[in-house]
């Protein structure tokens, strides 16, 4: 019957082996998570839920409900442009151009 040491000389594997097996673990775990960001993703989609989307563009979401904006300067300043008519920040004299956007940004023009 091998001795202890004997065993573990067999059972010992080569740099070139543990380096393989490495690798093998590292590629099992990339896959494991892509799996999981595809499982979220797709259980997202199924409840309705998108994903944030960055933009460069300026917000026309209202921050505060039910806003009152005396001028377009303090709209900007809230961080508001491009404000659409179903919006509750939204008044006629803030439309210049009476085309249904109060306070649009200069790339809409």
């Amino acid at each position: 019957m091998p001795g202890l040491r004997e065993l573990k000389r067999r059972l010992a594997l080569s740099e070139q082996a543990r380096n393989r097996l490495a690798r093998i673990v590292a590629w099992l775990l990339i896959a494991v998570i892509v799996v999981c960001v595809v499982i979220v993703i797709v259980a997202r989609a199924r409840q309705g839920v998108s994903l944030p989307r960055s933009t460069n563009h300026p917000s026309t979401t209202p921050s505060r409900p039910g806003v009152f904006y005396k001028n377009c300067n303090e709209a900007h300043k809230d961080g508001r442009w491009n404000i659409p008519a179903d919006d509750p920040a939204y008044r006629p004299a803030l439309d210049k151009d009476h085309d249904g956007i109060a306070c649009a940004s200069r790339a809409r023009r």
